[in-house]
């Protein structure tokens, strides 16, 4: 904590991490299930986590510290693993989420690499409902990035480039999706003054003539601009639903707006 400059987090990745316990009394006490506990029935794990705490805030004023999945003091923001939140939740919270199947490394025929679709619309729906994402993979013996995730982790850095506005720094809507068919994602821009509508498009399909979506209907007189070209769509209201035309060399691809 001293010698690495400002550190902004404490992230322990200990959550399952108890004193000893003896009984079965204790275990439901704690709200331990066996497969937390199984393995170490009596061994003492108390880490002293306030000791840790007051030590790392001595060194560094301010840092967050995660104790993950110990509600408590300790707990600065919340960190579900491998999920996502049904509905908004109004703590700090980061979904812990794997590009493979699992956090270490395997051999390619073993793994299944998620695709770049398959994260931007992750992204979406954690920024909408005012998340962080924690993406990861496990690097290979040498040390370096699997090649299988290298395409994918290139596609998203592209859109982020071009859609990142609609991403960082970015603040909750109370209607923050389009709940008819949870496709579409919204966000506001810090000052207020933007709303973002991220609508997802699956890998099997092309981009539309147009896109709608329900809730957030633009205002009379409003402009939608598309993020990817800067430049405004034509829109129209049809009943509850705003209905967007897409720029005709955009329709029929199959690449993120």
């Amino acid at each position: 904590m001293g010698n690495y400059g400002k550190i902004d987090i404490l992230w322990l990745d200990g959550g399952w991490i108890r004193p000893g316990l003896k009984s079965e009394l204790e275990r439901k006490e704690w709200g331990l299930n066996e497969r937390g506990r199984a393995n170490y029935p009596n061994f003492n794990q108390e880490v002293d986590m306030p000791r840790i705490a007051k030590m790392a805030r001595e060194k560094q004023p301010g840092i967050l510290v995660v104790d993950r999945t110990v509600h408590g003091p300790y707990e600065n923001y919340r960190t579900p693993e491998q999920q996502i939140p049904v509905e908004q939740i109004n703590t700090p919270w980061e979904t812990c989420i794997t590009l493979t199947k699992a956090w270490s490394y395997r051999k390619p025929a073993e793994e299944k690499v998620k695709s770049s679709a398959w994260v931007i619309h992750t992204l979406a729906e954690i920024v909408a409902k005012g998340g962080n994402m924690l993406l990861s993979w496990g690097p290979t013996p040498e040390g370096e990035f699997p090649k299988e995730v290298e395409k994918p982790l290139e596609e998203v850095g592209a859109w982020l480039q071009k859609n990142g506005e609609a991403i960082y720094g970015t603040r909750i809507t109370e209607n923050y999706r389009d709940s008819t068919t949870n496709t579409t994602w919204f966000t506001n821009s810090k000052d207020g003054r933007k709303k973002y509508a991220i609508v997802c498009i699956k890998d099997s399909e092309i981009i539309p003539v147009t896109l709608k979506w329900k809730g957030n209907l633009p205002a009379k007189g409003n402009k939608i601009r598309l993020l990817s070209t800067g430049k405004n769509v034509s829109w129209k209201v049809e009943g509850e639903q705003v209905v967007v035309s897409v720029p005709k060399d955009l329709v029929g691809k199959k690449h993120r707006l």
